[in-house]
């Protein structure tokens, strides 16, 4: 009998989604990117995944790979990361 095939819509986001859906993962990446004296600033332990989806002024939709609420100096703050993940080879990018 066949394997039924498996059909994922957009892989490489959805890799990203499911691996910083993790407090953890996204701790160690964070420790590992960003410059150091930032790194110094964050309270780890008050890191929290925010909605991913914003408006911007012109009320239009916009989809981020990765959004964090976390202490920066005793600061509620937000971190927006984007990754600039392409399925195919793009000579500007």
């Amino acid at each position: 009998m066949p394997k039924p095939e498996i059909s994922i819509k957009h892989p490489h986001d959805s890799f990203f989604k499911k691996l910083f859906e993790n407090e953890e993962n996204i701790r160690d990446f964070l420790k590992a990117y960003l410059p150091k004296d930032l790194v110094k600033k964050l309270d780890f332990n008050s890191i929290k995944i925010s909605d991913t989806e914003k408006e911007n002024n012109r009320y239009k939709k916009q989809h981020l790979d990765l959004s964090v609420e976390c202490l920066v100096s005793k600061t509620l703050s937000k971190i927006y990361i984007i990754f600039e993940h392409k399925s195919y080879h793009d000579k500007l990018t």
